[in-house]
């Protein structure tokens, strides 16, 4: 967490070397690169994607910080997260629930320069030759050809991995909700590696639901399919590197939000299968801050180090009050005090514990987002001044969340199956001494409240970590906040809320001619 960076020389000398056993070390935490650093590169598809990750969490602002900035303003969208005081006014449009506008841009072009860097990536995998999908031996037995082979093919699992994860992305905050959601509604453009290699540049029409679907889709499945091929071969260097695992939940994600619950369920199942990780034990869950790569139930996430910290422009400094930043200073980020009288009325779920009233702030999340050393202190010389709290970008419960809801949905529904996934999560979270009072209402679960129970574990359980609007548009279709917000006090939101969805940036509908405000041109 405080370690410096493994990485001293410039990327620009980096090359890897194909004929020994370090052609499988990659230490995916560099910096950006000009366009003509790129075409000097020995090794592009190592600089690609090291730049793809460094995209993942570039600073633009104090409330723009890549990946934990959008979960937090989706969060604060909806209402779990409520800003309950404001002296520096980062995230209070997103408070007022003015983030459809404000925002627009910054994620367009957020996910977009990302889908660019891997379309560039895969270009180079192209002019390489795209490896076959095929089965290898271990490492010991590798021919230098086989070597290269699984260098390309771990290369290309990244880039259509992420490539998907941005679409998936894309869709589900830019699809329009106003109106009944179809195959064939318009929602983003599609941009592929021929698309940028081409001369093409005025840009390209928008792709429907079901074919925006079909490429997300591809491009994960391709992704697990390449993994699963060299995962014996792979030493997987850092949690940013994307896995099997990772891609499959990304998938079952997706598939969830779109609507195919029979393949949401698989790809979750795959993962809870695999048990490569575990779901966070209750003897832990006081003790971590959230703030730990190494945790056990983490499939993906950036370790923060000095070098690349954001400082003050920070998941944990804008949330955490033993962080020195805006949290710190007063701009207090809570949660809804109607969600919070939902946890004390189950009087058995201990994640009432992860919010707490601290003096001089009243409800924080004190006991779920920390820095680790510093949570018994506010006071200015002791808390966190080197903001190397790890950030977390999927963790292991997001496969059975998926996995209960898939089940109930299913062309073959089963609550039982939903309680089951469910019940591996709760059964960690109880009060001790409460353990009948949570038999209780585990045995309480039916056809008929099932999906209050799916809502209630994703508000809670994913708190702060970006869930809350889909849960609100997929599950719930409408929500009252409560009393504690400084704005939109007891409002109620609708899913089919213009608000809640993204406007497509004014700079793209004025500079793409494919894109127009009243009708939309074909490439034909």
């Amino acid at each position: 967490m405080k370690t410096k960076s493994i990485l001293i020389i410039s990327i620009a000398l980096l090359a890897l070397s194909s004929c020994s056993e370090k052609f499988l070390e990659r230490y995916p935490d560099g910096s950006t690169l000009t366009q003509s650093q790129y075409a000097e590169l020995d090794n592009i598809l190592e600089a690609d994607v090291r730049g793809i990750w460094s995209q993942f969490y570039q600073v633009s602002d104090h409330d723009l910080y890549g990946v934990r900035s959008i979960d937090l303003f989706t969060d604060l969208l909806s209402g779990d997260v409520a800003m309950t005081r404001s002296g520096y006014g980062w995230y209070e449009v997103d408070e007022r629930g003015l983030t459809r506008s404000y925002r627009s841009s910054y994620l367009w072009s957020f996910y977009y320069n990302i889908i660019r860097l891997c379309n560039l990536g895969l270009n180079a995998v192209d002019a390489k030759g795209r490896p076959a999908l095929k089965q290898y031996p271990s490492a010991a037995n590798l021919t230098s050809d086989q070597e290269m082979e699984v260098e390309l093919s771990y290369y290309t699992a990244q880039l259509l991995a992420v490539r998907g994860y941005c679409y998936a992305n894309l869709m589900k905050l830019f699809l329009d909700r106003t109106v009944p959601v179809s195959d064939d509604q318009y929602v983003v453009p599609f941009y592929d590696e021929e698309f940028t290699s081409s001369s093409q540049l005025l840009g390209a029409q928008r792709a429907t639901v079901g074919e925006l679907d079909i490429k997300i889709s591809d491009d994960l499945r391709t992704a697990i399919a390449y993994l699963d091929s060299i995962e014996h071969l792979v030493n997987r260097e850092s949690k940013m590197e994307i896995t099997g695992d990772v891609a499959r939940l990304i998938l079952a994600y997706h598939k969830l939000n779109y609507g195919d619950n029979d393949e949401a369920f698989q790809y979750a199942k795959q993962v809870i299968d695999r048990a490569n990780a575990n779901i966070l034990p209750h003897s832990e869950l006081f003790s971590t801050g959230f703030a730990d790569i190494k945790n056990t139930n983490w499939l993906w996430g950036k370790p923060v180090s000095i070098d690349n910290t954001g400082g003050l422009a920070s998941f944990f400094g804008q949330v955490d009050i033993h962080t020195y930043s805006y949290a710190y200073a007063g701009d207090v980020k809570s949660i809804d005090d109607k969600l919070l009288g939902e946890i004390k009325a189950n009087v058995w779920d201990d994640r009432l514990n992860w919010f707490k009233t601290a003096k001089n702030y009243g409800v924080v999340p004190d006991g779920k987002f920390y820095s680790p050393g510093h949570e018994n202190t506010t006071d200015a010389e002791q808390i966190d001044r080197d903001w190397t709290s790890d950030d977390v970008w999927m963790r292991m419960e997001l496969a059975y969340l998926v996995a209960a809801e898939a089940a109930t949905k299913k062309e073959i529904p089963s609550v039982d199956t939903a309680v089951m996934y469910l019940d591996a999560i709760m059964s960690e979270r109880i009060v001790p001494g409460e353990e009948a009072a949570y038999q209780t209402y585990k045995n309480s679960l039916n056809a008929s409240n099932i999906k209050d129970a799916l809502v209630y574990n994703w508000r809670v359980e994913m708190w702060g970590e970006g869930y809350s609007l889909q849960t609100l548009l997929r599950l719930q279709g409408d929500r009252t906040l409560g009393s504690n917000h400084i704005n939109r006090k007891t409002k109620k939101l609708l899913s089919t809320d213009y608000t809640l969805t993204f406007a497509i940036p004014t700079s793209e509908t004025r500079y793409n001619p494919f894109i127009g405000n009243i009708y939309e041109l074909t490439e034909e």
